[in-house]
């Protein structure tokens, strides 16, 4: 493994133990940065809402149904969520643990690192100072002002993809290209993965209904504009040019190691869900 990408890792992961500290709780809901944390959580808590009959959130940044452990407070009426970005230790599932240990479902949304890449440039561009190429190529150890750069979104997958690969029973991956797709059937699937129960089927399509774009800004915090919608329709891979995705698929070839289904030597799209993709390849071939 190269230095730097080991260095990070040491730096940011080896330690990280939040997910071991609060693993008594239903489910815990693990995003990348820029993949759709809010529509997911959102898309949850509407399906809460109506299958346990209690009040929606204030806004779409209200924590009370799902948020950081020190924000919640647990409630017998309502199965227990816990939201992180973060990427676990790979000592907190080790063989030992996992033979000892009880540990809840794990929810990981996950989106082409690419076009995550890209909605955070165009949202903060401002704050970086810096060219779309400088900033894919930006790996500063230290005052880093890209938190979530190419090595952590790697990181991030590859944490999560060797969980699966222990804990395959307690991982169920959701593909925010998936979600555009069909919001409702993925919240379906994802709800009876942590094993909850459905009073009415329809609770899926009338949270999804709830989860629209338009509907959810119109609930953000009052006095706060979170702009959680790009408003650049062309697909991301346009952002890159050919140096840049030359760049990013040595990159991911050399230290991805848990693509989680999406294929980055594929310049086509940064769109389709990786099943789609899948389909497609073997059509082609």
């Amino acid at each position: 493994m190269e230095f730097r990408f080991a260095a990070r890792f040491l730096r940011d992961d080896l330690f990280r133990w939040t997910l071991f500290r609060h693993r008594d709780v239903d489910c815990h809901v693990v995003t990348g940065q820029q993949s759709g944390s809010h529509w997911l959580n959102h898309l949850l808590a509407e399906a809460i809402c109506l299958q346990y009959g209690v009040d929606r959130p204030r806004h779409i940044d209200d924590r009370v149904l799902i948020g950081h452990p020190r924000d919640i407070k647990p409630r017998p009426d309502v199965p227990q969520f816990v939201w992180t970005h973060h990427a676990p230790s790979p000592v907190i599932h080790s063989i030992p643990f996992r033979n000892w240990l009880t540990f809840p479902k794990y929810l990981v949304l996950v989106r082409d690192i690419r076009a995550a890449m890209v909605s955070r440039y165009e949202k903060r561009k401002e704050d970086f100072k810096m060219s779309f190429a400088e900033y894919i190529r930006e790996q500063r150890f230290f005052a880093n002002p890209n938190k979530w750069d190419l090595i952590r979104r790697i990181s991030f997958f590859n944490a999560w993809g060797r969980v699966r690969t222990v804990m395959p029973h307690n991982v169920h991956i959701v593909h925010y290209e998936s979600l555009i797709r069909d919001a409702a059937g993925e919240l379906q699937r994802a709800w009876e993965f942590v094993g909850l129960p459905i009073r009415d089927p329809d609770i899926f399509h009338r949270a999804a209904e709830a989860s629209t774009k338009e509907k959810m800004s119109r609930r953000e915090e009052p006095g706060r504009r979170l702009d959680l919608v790009r408003k650049d329709n062309r697909d991301p891979v346009d952002w890159f040019d050919q140096s840049d995705r030359q760049y990013f698929s040595r990159r991911c070839r050399k230290w991805l190691k848990h693509p989680l289904g999406y294929d980055y030597n594929d310049w086509s799209s940064a769109r389709r869900a990786p099943e789609t993709l899948h389909t497609e390849h073997e059509r082609a071939a």
